[in-house]
């Protein structure tokens, strides 16, 4: 192999390291708390030393994260089915869902005014 083709393996893997390398100078130099600042070292003890339990764990995470994820995607794909087939529903609804979309974003696009969304719709 070159080192062309060695390269999207090597810098990564590279800058990795040393961004690990240095949190574990700066957690050993500064002596922060381990329950403020676990150094990298720290953190592969305890994975090591609780595997049993973690993997133990895993299963209902998974569940639990797939299970959200589905309900998500049915109350979605309910809720845009409702909104395209009804215009009272979507003129109701849809300001609310776009404004909580927006919450909390600077520089944000602005509604669509209610002109230009009755003007595009049959």
């Amino acid at each position: 192999m070159t080192l062309d083709q060695l390269r999207p393996l090597v810098l990564p893997t590279a800058f990795a390291a040393g961004l690990l390398l240095l949190w574990q100078a700066l957690v050993v130099v500064f002596g922060y708390p381990k329950v403020i600042l676990p150094a990298p070292s720290d953190i592969f003890v305890a994975l090591t030393d609780n595997f049993a339990m973690i993997w133990q764990q895993t299963g209902p995470t998974v569940r639990d994260t797939l299970a959200g994820f589905a309900l998500a995607t049915l109350f979605g794909v309910g809720l845009a089915s409702l909104l395209s087939f009804s215009r009272l529903l979507r003129d109701a609804i849809y300001p609310l869902i776009a404004g909580s979309a927006s919450a909390g974003r600077r520089g944000s696009p602005s509604l669509p005014s209610s002109a230009s969304s009755r003007s595009s719709s049959p």
